[in-house]
């Protein structure tokens, strides 16, 4: 048996819903959950990322350490570095967080810790429960989001079939869980690492 964390993943959506109830173990780093998320939403991991949450009674941002390196700081954020935190150290204390994915078209999440729990470590990740489709990458935020749904279901919009294929190419499903799970199965390093 192993540590885990139920956690509830909400999207800061305006007009249109997505969430995710992931189960992941408690020895997992914030890049291995970075990575576990983008397997869920099938994203391709090709923008930048953070954490931001309470660490040790301060805000902090978690993220990765080239990341760290490259980008020139806007803010008195203390930044610390993705792979250096575990869940449990970081969830032990808080109980929220958010993350922010491709600062272009500014995905957040809002994720909150509703649940520890002990399972077999040969399940983990997985995602529990779903609801809403995630928006496919670069389609330019929550409005080309709900423009690209718009599309997509007008069969007789000029643009349907252009923007479906588009889709396609980016990856976009609807949401479906035994394919979001068939993702995160493939894990089978991670599940090395927390092994213990």
């Amino acid at each position: 048996m192993a540590k885990a964390f139920r956690l509830s993943l909400e999207f800061r959506f305006i007009d249109c819903a997505c969430k995710r109830t992931l189960v992941v173990p408690a020895r997992a780093n914030f890049d291995d959950l970075h990575n576990m998320i983008q397997a869920c939403n099938n994203w391709m991991n090709y923008h930048l990322y953070n954490f931001e949450l309470s660490l040790k009674g301060k805000h902090v941002r978690i993220e990765p350490l080239w990341q760290q390196v490259e980008l020139e700081k806007f803010d008195d954020i203390p930044s610390v570095c993705s792979d250096e935190v575990r869940l449990s150290d970081a969830f032990s204390a808080v109980r929220l967080a958010r993350y922010s994915y491709d600062y272009g078209d500014g995905w957040e999440i809002d994720i909150k810790v509703t649940e520890e729990m002990d399972v077999p470590l040969k399940s983990l990740p997985y995602c529990a429960n779903g609801e809403g489709d995630c928006p496919p990458e670069d389609v330019g935020g929550e409005g080309g989001f709900l423009e690209f749904q718009r599309i997509a279901a007008d069969f007789e919009d000029p643009e349907h079939e252009y923007m479906v294929n588009w889709a396609e190419g980016q990856g976009f499903e609807r949401f479906n869980i035994d394919a979001c799970n068939q993702r995160l199965s493939s894990w089978e390093d991670l599940r090395a690492e927390v092994s213990d």
